[in-house]
């Protein structure tokens, strides 16, 4: 499934994408980034740095086909 880390200290948030061993990006982990969207939009917040948490790589890659079924299924429910 997957899971994003939110971490802010002195107005710099650091979200870590973390969903061994794949690393890839879902649309949970999606939608998990967008309900930390208000947060981020804050004035207290100066910069944003994304991370992996594999040292290797950042993400490897998203699923276009979960991204297509997750944008419908939020459409229309």
């Amino acid at each position: 499934m997957g899971q994003l880390a939110l971490d802010l200290r002195d107005g710099i948030a650091v979200i870590t994408f973390s969903n061994p061993p794949a690393q890839v990006m879902t649309p949970p982990m999606m939608n998990a980034l967008n309900r930390m969207l208000p947060q981020l939009r804050s004035d207290e917040v100066r910069a944003i740095v994304f991370t992996g948490s594999d040292a290797t790589c950042f993400i490897r890659h998203v699923s276009v086909d979960a991204l297509d079924e997750n944008t419908r299924a939020e459409r229309s429910g």
